[in-house]
């Protein structure tokens, strides 16, 4: 009967010991999901001079996003050559989503952009008409620290004419 009592508790426990370590591994890896963003730095972002200066409306903790009014390509071309910058005096880092009107896969979604620097070209669809298309972007503003918290963001859009080709074009700038 002692036996039967001993093993039965060697059983208890080697469960009880279980259920704790699976409990600890399963609780690790739901708080390790729970980091608010799974985004990293973007590769393609490069250091980018402007002479884009901090406004003095602006309080300190606002974040500016870039905004455009129009851009010219000439038809055939697979990269818009755009500045997605992320302004040097910004305290936050930003990811962009640039989308064609009308078409479901973005052609960038980026990962996040530091202050200072920007994301220069995107690419294009090769069957892009000659015409003007609306192009929505969405910029989301995340902290610098090392959870990338969600902060801000803002949803503008823009017009790209596609030129035939050999008609000139006035060279587009940021508004």
């Amino acid at each position: 009967m002692k036996k039967i009592k001993k093993n039965q508790r060697s059983v208890l426990l080697i469960a009880i010991v279980m259920t704790l370590v699976i409990a600890i591994v399963g609780g690790a890896f739901f708080l390790k999901g729970m980091k608010t963003s799974a985004i990293d730095y973007d590769e393609q972002a490069t250091s980018y001079e402007t002479r884009v200066k901090k406004p003095e409306s602006i309080a300190d903790g606002s974040i500016s996003f870039p905004g455009f009014k129009s851009i010219t390509i000439e038809e055939g071309g697979d990269k818009l050559y755009i500045a997605l910058l992320n302004p040097s005096f910004n305290k936050a880092d930003i990811q962009f989503i640039m989308t064609l009107e009308g078409r479901e896969k973005p052609l960038l979604e980026s990962g996040l952009v530091q202050p200072g620097k920007a994301i220069t070209e995107v690419s294009l669809p090769k069957d892009l008409a000659v015409g003007e298309h609306k192009i929505n972007l969405e910029m989301l503003g995340y902290t610098q620290d090392k959870e990338h918290s969600r902060l801000s963001g803002s949803k503008t859009s823009f017009t790209l004419h596609v030129k035939e080709k050999g008609r000139e074009f006035e060279e587009s700038k940021p508004e």
